[in-house]
């Protein structure tokens, strides 16, 4: 069972004038359920694309086009994940602004 993940990656942030990539190593510990969880990610993947960007491949999280996710994607699921808490529960959860 691998414990670990190797994240050695680059955020695209496409909201900037340029293109730009901030990178990022870290080592993150798993346990044997996230290990799982993002086993089957891998197997219920349909319609990837072979994108490599930056000498990168094999992106965990793929958009609806089957490209790698970018900030944009990520917080807009949060926005909506947010909403349909604040629905449901009596404390809401502050609103976060983009810096």
């Amino acid at each position: 069972m691998k414990t670990e993940y190797d994240a050695n990656a680059a955020f695209l942030y496409p909201y900037t004038g340029e293109q730009e990539r901030r990178f990022f190593y870290a080592l993150i510990p798993m346990s044997e359920k996230v290990y799982e969880a993002l086993g089957r990610v891998l197997e219920n993947r349909r319609g990837a694309k072979a994108t490599t960007i930056d000498g990168y491949n094999n992106f965990l999280f793929l958009n609806r086009d089957g490209c790698p996710k970018t900030n944009v994607n990520y917080a807009t699921m949060f926005r909506g994940l947010a909403k349909k808490y604040n629905k449901t529960h009596e404390e809401a959860l502050p609103k976060v602004k983009r810096p």
